[in-house]
């Protein structure tokens, strides 16, 4: 399985960058991942909601899952379930996975991480197909 991404500007290299470096710093052992899905749980709501289902539906355990800006866990546990104490979901509640910029935290991301030299990610919009993006 392969995830297709698109090229980023700098500042969305920084953000993967950040993002990749946090996960190490807190001790995430990401040599068992290819890509980490960064999910707010406030913003665009019809691309978290598939965001969400794309979560629900897959079985890989190569694909870190990071929700952040959590309004309520309580709730976030509701809708996915027991699928959230997976060990590929990591529950940031401080928020220390949100970017700085606030147009960034309004749509789930995925980065691919499996080029260290290379971190690239790309914003998950409404109608994307993640089945279309896990294909390639």
């Amino acid at each position: 399985m392969s995830i297709i991404l698109c090229n980023c500007s700098t500042e969305e290299k920084e953000y993967a960058e950040t993002v990749v470096t946090t996960l190490k710093k807190n001790d995430v052992n990401l040599t068992e991942y290819s890509h980490v899905v960064v999910i707010p749980n406030v913003g665009c709501g019809g691309c978290i909601s598939e965001a969400e289902h794309f979560f629900r539906e897959n079985k890989a355990q190569d694909i870190l899952f990071v929700f952040t800006k959590i309004s309520s866990e309580k709730s976030l546990r509701l809708r996915l379930g027991n699928m959230i104490n997976q060990k590929n979901v990591l529950i940031d509640s401080e928020c220390i996975y949100a970017s700085q910029k606030e147009e960034i935290n309004v749509y789930p991301v995925i980065i691919d991480i499996r080029n260290e030299n290379k971190y690239t990610w790309c914003f998950l919009d409404p109608g994307v197909s993640y089945e279309t993006i896990l294909t390639y």
